[in-house]
Order: structure tokens, then C-alpha cells, then sequence
């Protein structure tokens, strides 16, 4: 929720000093401009860049509100690169620059970007479980009941719903998203656990162990 708040507040600012930033660049070729009009548009991106830095503060405010001790101190460092970033567009046209390859006279791009795909997407690489796929599969290992069951399809939802929203943020540090997806899942676990016999809570530590492994 907060990252999808953070976004929706954010982008018309970002949207808005690209604007002005190209008025700026027109403005070099331009026989007509004066130099209070340029202090004007820059006067403006301070602006807009002041609220944008507000807005990260009070998102990652919220967030570390949300975290014990020892997961602030995990964040800490990552929110403190994220401060010291440049806004992730310039970030993502430097990297793309600087993974250009080499390419032989008549030499076609498409199949570099296949090869690439298939790098970041090793074969045999599964899918993830649907929610019913999931909620089967932990029914079945923990027997639970038909009531726990139906629980337990409630937090698995929420917790799919959770890692959609992080994965159509845009913006969003790599780091700082796989700390979300471990909290998502941490979060999830604390749930599953609350509504377990300790029998059952006995074998899900056993599966939470072998998938750590």
C-alpha cells in the first residue's frame, strides 16, 4: 500500500520536471530567451524535487514504522543508498549504455537479447504456485482443517496481492524490494503460524527451514 501511495504522489512530480527540463534544453536554441525565464523553470524543478525528496521521507518513514529492531537495521543501509541515488531514469539509461555490446558488421541485436533472456531466465525455471496451488499443497503437508484451510487461503491472497503491488512499483530500489519480498514472506509465515496447533507449527518450521536452504 505504501509503495503504490508513494508512486501515485510522486510521478506526476517526476512527470512534471522532465517537462520542465525540456524547456530548458529548448530554451538553449532558442533566440528568444532571457535569463529570468530560465531561473524560473530551474525555480520550479527545485520545487517539484524538494516535495519528491518530502514524499520519500515520509514513504520510508511509514515502512521502517512497520520494522523491529533487527529489520531496521538490515534497511537502514539500503534506504540510506537510496537517498544518494539519481533518479531512476537516468540510472536505467546509464546501465542500458553501459551493457551495450560490441556488435560485428551486420550483426543483429536480437539474438544478444535472447541470450540475455535466457541468462535471466535459467531453464527449468518454474513458475510461482497459484494461491489454490499453494494453499493445497500446505493443507495437505499441515492436514489442516477445512476451516484452517479457508484461513489459509485469506493470507496467502493477501500476501500475492502484497507482492503484486511491489512488482508494478516502479522506481523501486532492487535491494530495498528484496527486503520487501522477505518481509511479505515473514509476515506471511508469523500469519500461517497463528492459526496452527503446535503439532502443525512443528512440521511448518521444518518447511520454513528447507526453504531457506
Amino acid at each position: 500500500m505504501f509503495l503504490t501511495e508513494y508512486h501515485d504522489q510522486s510521478k506526476p512530480l517526476n512527470d512534471r520536471i522532465t517537462d520542465l527540463k525540456k524547456q530548458l534544453a529548448e530554451a538553449v536554441f532558442s533566440e528568444n530567451t532571457d535569463s529570468s525565464s530560465v531561473q524560473k523553470i530551474s525555480g520550479q524543478i527545485g520545487v517539484l524535487q524538494e516535495k519528491i525528496e518530502l514524499l520519500r521521507y515520509q514513504h520510508f518513514s511509514k515502512v521502517a514504522a512497520l520494522c523491529d529492531q533487527s529489520q531496521k537495521e538490515k534497511l537502514q543501509p539500503i534506504i540510506t543508498q537510496l537517498f544518494g541515488r539519481r533518479p531512476p531514469k537516468e540510472e536505467v539509461g546509464e546501465r542500458k549504455e553501459n551493457r551495450k555490446e560490441p556488435r560485428e558488421p551486420g550483426e543483429s541485436r536480437e539474438p544478444k537479447r535472447e541470450k540475455r533472456a535466457e541468462q535471466e531466465r535459467p531453464s527449468g525455471e518454474r513458475t510461482p504456485p497459484s494461491v489454490v496451488e499453494k494453499t493445497d499443497k500446505y493443507a495437505e503437508r499441515l492436514d489442516l482443517s477445512a476451516e484452517q484451510k479457508k484461513k489459509l487461503e485469506i493470507i496467502i491472497t493477501a500476501s500475492q496481492k502484497r507482492g503484486e503491488t511491489l512488482r508494478h512499483s516502479g522506481g523501486v530500489d532492487r535491494q530495498f524490494a528484496d527486503a520487501q519480498k522477505e518481509r511479505i514472506r515473514k509476515d506471511e509465515d508469523d500469519r500461517i503460524m497463528d492459526i496452527l496447533s503446535q503439532e502443525q507449527k512443528a512440521e511448518f518450521r521444518k518447511m520454513i527451514e528447507k526453504r531457506k536452504r
